[in-house]
C-alpha cells in the first residue's frame, strides 16, 4: 500500500482536529519521513499518520487472532483496562461471546482481579486512553512479564505493542469494538466449520 503526501486546506485540517479522530506522532518522528503523512500540528504533535495506525492495528489483530485460536487447554485471558463506562453493554456482549476470555476492567480493577495471583492465565493487557493507573499497571505487568498494548499519542508510556492514535471519540471506539467482534465471529465460524467437517468424516466412516 502506497501513501502520498497531500496538501490539506486549513478548514479541513481544523474540522479534522475538532473531530478528535486523529493519528499522532511527535514532530521529530514526523520529520523523519514526511512522504508517509498528511500532516499538520497540534500541541507539537503530527497528525494523519495512516501508515503507523495501519501497522499497529495489524499487529494487534494478528496477536488477538493467535490468542483466540489456541486450544481451550492453552487459552489465556485478554484484559482490557480503562474503556468508557458508557460502552459497558457492548463490552458485556464481547465478554459473553468470548466465554469471558476477553475481560474488561475499570479503575476498581484490583477489587475484581489480582494480577500477581493470576498472571499465568493472562495473554496480554490492553490499556485505553488516560487510564488513571497506567503507570502502576505497567510496572506490575513488566514485573510479571505480561505483554502490554496501549493507545498512545506521545511517548509518555512504554507499551510493548503501542497502537498509535487518538481513540477518544465514539466512532473510533466503535471501530475498535468492530475489530474485536470480527475476530470473535471468525473464531466461532472456524469452530463451526471444524465441527461440521468432523461430522461428515464420521458419516463416511
Amino acid at each position: 500500500m502506497k501513501y502520498k503526501q497531500l496538501n490539506v486546506s486549513k478548514d479541513l485540517l481544523n474540522n479534522f482536529l475538532k473531530s478528535q479522530i486523529h493519528i499522532t506522532l511527535t514532530k521529530v518522528q514526523l520529520k523523519k519521513n514526511l512522504n508517509s503523512f498528511l500532516y499538520g500540528f497540534r500541541n507539537n504533535l503530527g497528525i494523519f499518520n495512516f501508515f503507523y495506525i495501519f501497522l499497529s492495528l495489524k499487529k494487534f489483530v494478528t496477536l488477538l487472532n493467535c490468542c483466540l485460536r489456541l486450544k481451550n487447554t492453552k487459552q489465556k485471558k485478554l484484559l482490557f483496562f480503562g474503556f468508557p463506562t458508557w460502552f459497558n453493554p457492548y463490552w458485556q456482549k464481547i465478554e459473553k461471546l468470548s466465554n469471558n476470555q476477553l475481560k474488561f476492567l475499570d479503575s476498581n480493577w484490583e477489587s475484581f482481579y489480582d494480577l500477581k495471583k493470576n498472571w499465568f492465565e493472562i495473554a496480554f493487557i490492553v490499556v485505553f486512553n488516560d487510564f488513571p493507573e497506567t503507570r502502576k499497571l505497567l510496572k506490575q505487568s513488566k514485573d510479571l512479564r505480561i505483554p502490554t498494548i496501549g493507545f498512545i499519542t506521545d511517548d509518555s508510556f512504554k507499551f510493548d505493542y503501542p497502537i498509535f492514535g487518538n481513540f477518544r471519540s465514539k466512532q473510533s471506539i466503535f471501530f475498535f469494538f468492530s475489530i474485536l467482534l470480527n475476530s470473535l465471529n471468525n473464531k466461532n465460524d472456524l469452530k463451526h466449520k471444524k465441527k461440521n467437517y468432523n461430522v461428515k468424516i464420521k458419516k463416511k466412516v
